[in-house]
């Protein structure tokens, strides 16, 4: 099984979430900012944050990574990371971030993203990595492409339709 906890880059500590990073995590899930995009729209209370750190471990139980809490120098700056899913009925990974409004404009979220895709191609070569981002998001397709990723298409939500950048990992 893999074990992508405590991953360092330049800069971040990625790390398995913990119901103990509960407070951190649920001041971006709240946040009316880090979820303009977000169609289910900001969490309601702590308890949905807590179901939601419950739902990414379980990823991490199953198969050794999932989405990382990431920390910078002074704390918990956002999570994101690489989690199985699929897309439009076949297998992927799927690429997600979102970082505190304090975060934005520092270069995290790529460099998290790009940490993600280097393990996907080291561990999970051949899976494609994607990003499924709302088309006026500007900032998340910006962090898509600085990694590497192409805008492959677009794939239907119960919301709308979403753009999808991808690339598929090959082992480095």
């Amino acid at each position: 099984m893999l074990n992508w906890a405590g991953v360092r880059t330049a800069r971040l500590l990625l790390d398995r979430p913990e119901l103990d990073h509960l407070d951190a995590v649920h001041a971006i899930l709240a946040a009316r900012e880090t979820n303009r995009y977000n169609p289910a729209g900001p969490v309601k209370d702590i308890a949905a944050s807590a179901a939601v750190i419950r739902e990414w471990r379980r990823s991490w139980d199953a198969e050794g990574f999932g989405y990382w809490v990431v920390k910078d120098g002074e704390g918990i700056a956002g999570f994101g990371g690489l989690r199985p899913g699929e897309l439009d009925g076949s297998a992927a990974l799927n690429l997600y971030y979102r970082f505190a409004v304090s975060s934005w404009g520092k270069g995290y979220a790529t460099e998290m993203a790009r940490e993600a895709v280097k393990l996907a191609g080291r561990d999970l070569p051949g899976l494609p990595v994607v990003a499924i981002v709302h088309s006026e998001n500007v900032a998340s397709s910006r962090v898509a492409e600085r990694i590497g990723l192409e805008r492959i298409g677009t794939t239907q939500r119960a919301d709308g339709p979403r753009l999808v950048y991808g690339a598929a990992v090959t082992a480095r």
